[in-house]
């Protein structure tokens, strides 16, 4: 998490990940229409590797996953 809010930080590293399960690569980005998504490939296995898209929702300072 960028503790200013700028892409160039600092940086702080999480205790929990958004993801903990097996993937690798992940980015948090807003679709045009405006929702939160978390995407990142899975498995970790060359060359099972697939995209996954992840809706994600806000709470607070915090992002989770949307259930």
């Amino acid at each position: 998490r960028s503790q200013t809010g700028d892409v160039t930080g600092p940086w702080r590293q999480e205790v929990e990940p958004l993801w903990a399960e097996d993937g690798g690569y992940g980015m948090v980005f807003r679709t045009f229409d405006g929702r939160l998504m978390l995407t990142f490939h899975r498995p970790n296995n060359t060359p099972q590797e697939r995209p996954v898209f992840v809706e994600m929702e806000e709470a607070g300072d915090d992002i989770r996953i949307k259930t």
